[in-house]
């Protein structure tokens, strides 16, 4: 493969400041359209205070549910967390206070994506990602890029806003290969190469409509959500990280290091990434509409898109 690795466009404090509505932040929105990752070395929203850090750091581990303990905005309540309820009643309070300080600095300094975007989770990373004994199709220390976590995005985009509070260290990350290396890499092999890849059955259909309506009781419920374009995405995922070659090879391959209070934002679906090692990060996402892209060229949705409409190698 011959694959690339993104550029890391650094935003200065001194920068903040006029971002929302200005050339800059258009730019800035341009740079992520592309795949490309903006890191901010001290993190543009206040941090949790530092009990609270360190309650994410010592107490949650031991109340770990599910890989990671996320903060559901729709539902008003945390998932993946056990023990009593007066810690998950706090573990929400920290988390749903850090997604609100980070959806206002969102939407102020990009309100082109803002629009009719959906406000997702916010989600805490407390392990030691290296070597996480874990299933392999979820191992965070492997390449891949994001698909099928948030039920069906239909050809929208997972926007992410990362944040480094492990007061003891950097994060780590490994990146490589853009969703158009991707496809074409992998494309034929997967049986992306068909003009119906994209087109929504019956079945789709329905399966969309019985969860759409569950959901406005139970939210939760949008992940059980599927369609043939987060099928395929999910297909190039698993791909990736099987790829034995491909996790290996350093050609196309950048580390990345993301110091302690800092934060970064990158489209998670465009740009194969893996954390090799750190803990205690927090993770908050936002579903962004394709329309609201000014360079449909890099969307994941239009690359499969043209892929699948091309005529069948020979």
């Amino acid at each position: 493969m011959s694959a690339t690795a993104p550029e890391v466009v650094e935003v200065s404090p001194s920068e903040l400041a006029g971002l929302g509505g200005a050339p800059r932040a258009e730019v800035l929105a341009d740079q992520l359209e592309r795949g490309n990752l903006l890191y901010f070395p001290t993190c543009p929203v206040e941090l949790p205070a530092p009990e609270d850090v360190l309650f994410l750091r010592d107490v949650t581990p031991r109340y770990h549910t599910r890989k990671n303990i996320s903060y559901y905005p729709t539902a008003g309540r945390v998932n993946g967390m056990g023990g009593e309820h007066e810690l998950r009643d706090r573990a929400a309070r920290i988390l749903s206070g850090h997604h609100e300080r980070v959806e206002a600095f969102m939407s102020g300094v990009f309100p082109e994506f803002a629009d009719n975007w959906t406000s997702g989770t916010c989600s805490l990373r407390a392990f030691e990602e290296k070597d996480r004994a874990i299933d392999e199709r979820k191992k965070s220390d492997l390449v891949h890029i994001d698909a099928g976590a948030y039920g069906a995005t239909r050809g929208d985009s997972i926007l992410r806003f990362l944040t480094n509070i492990d007061p003891d260290g950097d994060r780590v990350w490994r990146v490589k290969g853009t969703v158009g290396d991707l496809v074409d890499e992998y494309g034929e092999e997967l049986g992306l190469r068909d003009r119906k890849l994209l087109r929504e059955g019956p079945l789709d259909k329905l399966r969309h409509g019985v969860i759409s309506g569950l959901s406005t009781l139970y939210p939760l419920a949008r992940s059980l959500d599927s369609s043939p374009y987060d099928r395929a995405m999910r297909r190039i995922h698993n791909r990736m990280k099987a790829d034995e070659e491909f996790q290996r090879n350093p050609e196309g391959a950048a580390e990345l290091r993301f110091r302690s209070g800092s934060a970064w934002i990158v489209f998670a679906d465009r740009t194969g990434h893996s954390c090799t090692s750190g803990r205690l990060c927090l993770i908050d996402t936002f579903i962004i509409r394709r329309q609201s892209f000014r360079q449909t060229e890099f969307s994941p949705y239009e690359i499969l898109r043209q892929f699948s409409d091309a005529t069948t190698k020979s």
